[in-house]
């Protein structure tokens, strides 16, 4: 027999207290105060995603790229939008890593926001700090919100 090696910790489930209240000070206060900052937390709510993944996503921006999904033959642009139902999708296609993700589903609202000035490069440690530094809610709670 083969020995298979455990955990030698307990996982326990941890549990995070954010106020929405706390959300909503945090929104407000990146929309008066900064509007890169501001699109990514609010990108991040609308679609559930990690930061670093929208980081990535911001960084890489290339709406109007026609691309082959993987394992299928559907060719088809990055970025879909469907404006009768108010949402857009955005291949990302990171299937490697502790964290795939295919598509990133937004509002045509966040899209607005993101046109704005992607792509650009956003530093997650300027971010955190700016966050820290004025009493926000850290970007990592935020995609537990959503």
């Amino acid at each position: 027999m083969e020995v298979v090696p455990s955990r030698s910790y307990k996982l326990d489930v941890c549990p995070y207290s954010i106020k929405l209240e706390d959300v909503e000070k945090t929104l407000d206060h990146l929309k008066k105060g900064h509007k890169v900052y501001y699109t990514v937390y609010r990108v991040m709510l609308k679609s559930g995603m990690h930061f670093e993944q929208i980081l990535a996503m911001i960084e890489l921006w290339n709406p109007g790229e026609m691309i082959e999904i993987s394992g299928t033959s559907i060719v088809t642009r990055r970025l879909v939008c469907f404006e009768d139902r108010g949402f857009c999708r955005y291949y990302m296609g990171l299937r490697e890593g502790t964290k795939p993700c295919e598509w990133v589903y937004f509002s045509l609202n966040s899209l607005n926001l993101l046109q704005a000035f992607a792509p650009k490069h956003i530093n997650r440690h300027q971010v955190r700090k700016y966050a820290r530094r004025h009493g926000l809610i850290l970007p990592k709670f935020i995609r537990k919100v959503s």
